[in-house]
């Protein structure tokens, strides 16, 4: 069953170790404009060249992932009240067990295969559009690319995140970024728990529409989604 907490104040104390999070996310997407703009650089604006990126942007991707699901499980040490309850269960609530069994289920060369497949589809969009306006295809290219890899960051944070709250024994939290850029979608899912971190949060009828296809009941909601679960003691 799904409860509701109060909405924090715009301004309020990010409980969140966001600065760690925007510090990837910078690195991330340099190295990935930068192995697209190497390939461009000697293959020209084709195909060849959005392909050839394919290994050093998923070598990128991949290392970001696992720094990611680190920082989501930070969060079991940083949230006081899952801290309690890990010394209750006879944890230290410190050092967490090693990542090994999440790592291995999100890397686990799916994210290599479906970098492939995108790139793939990228390069023909390129190949087929004329010489002049290719510059500004890539362009969106590399947007496109940066949304697809930005989303599953955020995917692999809250893994990280889930995977503390079953080390804990807790339920989970779902936390939004509340700023300006808070969109009225993510604003009804904040506060909203579940009991356990094997539950899933439900998209509640809110009158917003349906939800997007993407979501599997974990943040984030859509894509370039900023929400995510922490660990929480109901």
């Amino acid at each position: 069953m799904t409860q509701t907490l109060p909405e924090p104040m715009v301004g309020e104390v990010d409980p969140f170790p966001t600065t760690s999070l925007e510090e990837l996310e910078e690195e991330t997407r340099a190295g990935v404009e930068s192995a697209v703009a190497g390939a461009v650089a000697a293959f020209g604006l084709g195909a060849l060249a959005v392909a050839s990126a394919a290994d050093q942007v998923a070598q990128t991707v991949e290392e970001a992932l696992h720094r990611a699901m680190v920082t989501g499980a930070a969060l079991g040490r940083v949230t006081e009240p899952v801290i309690g309850r890990r010394q209750s269960l006879g944890g230290t609530g410190v050092v967490l067990p090693p990542l090994r069994a999440v790592v291995s289920t999100v890397l686990d060369g799916e994210i290599a295969r479906e970098l492939r497949e995108w790139l793939g589809r990228a390069g023909q969009a390129l190949q087929a559009t004329s010489v002049g306006s290719r510059s500004l295809r890539l362009e969106r290219i590399v947007r496109g690319l940066w949304a697809w890899v930005l989303t599953r960051i955020h995917r692999a944070v809250n893994a990280g995140a889930v995977w503390a709250a079953s080390s804990a024994g807790v339920g989970l939290l779902w936390y939004v970024r509340v700023d300006e850029r808070t969109c009225r979608r993510c604003m009804q899912m904040q506060g909203r728990v579940v009991a356990s971190a094997n539950l899933r949060f439900a998209w509640p009828d809110s009158g917003l529409g349906a939800v997007w296809a993407g979501f599997d009941g974990l943040p984030p909601l859509h894509p370039r989604c900023r929400c995510f679960a922490r660990p929480y003691v109901v």
